[in-house]
Formats: structure tokens, sequence, C-alpha cells
């Protein structure tokens, strides 16, 4: 979990290009970032928990799998 409002990770708002809060998978190699992918229907399943655990774990599993 990463705040945005600190300056410090005010540049994670450009790297992925948020509009709003998001989840971001990301992988890193040697403290850059080699791909990632906003999870950008996160607020369309947030009033559904098990729709929104499933797809969170959907998407991490087929990130992991490419990896």
């Amino acid at each position: 979990m990463v705040n945005t409002d600190e300056p410090e990770n005010k540049h994670f708002i450009e790297d992925f290009q948020l509009v709003t809060k998001s989840v971001v998978l990301a992988e890193y190699h040697d403290g850059k970032i080699v791909r990632s992918k906003n999870l950008d229907k996160v607020w369309q399943l947030v009033r559904n928990k098990d729709d929104f655990i499933e797809y969170v774990q959907n998407e991490a599993g087929a990130f992991l799998g490419e990896s």
C-alpha cells in the first residue's frame, strides 16, 4: 500500500497514470518498474466482496504467470 499524498510517493501517480485510488500490480528489477497492470475494474466490483476478491486473485495470478 502506498499513500500518494506523501511527497516521496507522488511519482506513482505519473508512473501508473493514476486518476484515483487503485490497485496496481508491478514487477520491479533492480529498483525499476519493468511492467505493471492497473486493475481498472476494482471500483466496479468494490461493493461485491466475492467478485472483487476473485477479480484481484485472477488478475494477480495471470500477472505472475507472465513473469
